[in-house]
């Protein structure tokens, strides 16, 4: 893709985010793109197919962005990976409030989580030696929506508290919960 044609793309995505801050992404047209971002709708349509392909491709732009940046900053700890997530999200504030919140896509969090899978079920595995694969899966899965809920929460209300505060609550809380299994 040429430097014109990227730039085009990423201001459709720019005046899609701030569309997004004032409006539900159901309520947001491509008319209304278009406008903002002063082209035409066949311009729209050389990148996009609807308003919902534009918020897919952009939650994975998110996604792989950030999936890019974990492997850039490999990390043995959870604790440290929870952290730089947060960490990073807060950097690059503006999208993933507009992306996460219930206007657009509620399931980011989640999303965001379930792409950790590869780094993070090693050290669940190492911590259970006595459960079976299936068992370490489902706590897998029970923690990263839990995780991807507390991320849910402080995306929606604006990313008030520090991202080390909200590190600190899922570990103790991932830390509880899988002391629980460990003892079985």
């Amino acid at each position: 893709m040429d430097i014109r044609s990227q730039r085009t793309r990423q201001n459709i995505c720019d005046c899609f985010i701030h569309l997004l801050n004032e409006k539900t992404v159901a309520k947001i047209t491509v008319t209304e793109i278009c406008e903002m971002a002063h082209i035409n709708r066949a311009t729209f349509y050389k990148h996009f197919l609807d308003v919902p392909d534009l918020l897919e491709n952009l939650t994975q732009q998110v996604l792989a962005e950030l999936q890019q940046f974990l492997e850039q900053h490999p990390q043995r700890q959870f604790e440290e990976m929870i952290l730089d997530i947060l960490c990073y999200m807060k950097q690059n504030g503006q999208r993933y409030l507009a992306l996460g919140s219930e206007k657009a896509d509620p399931n980011l969090a989640a999303k965001t989580f379930a792409m950790c899978y590869q780094s993070v079920f090693p050290v669940l595995e190492k911590q259970l030696p006595r459960q079976n694969p299936e068992q370490k899966k489902l706590l897998y899965y029970y923690l990263s929506q839990g995780c991807g809920g507390v991320l849910s929460h402080w995306l929606s209300s604006g990313m008030k508290q520090e991202p080390q505060e909200i590190a600190n609550f899922i570990m103790r809380a991932s830390i509880h919960t899988v002391r629980g299994f460990q003892e079985e």
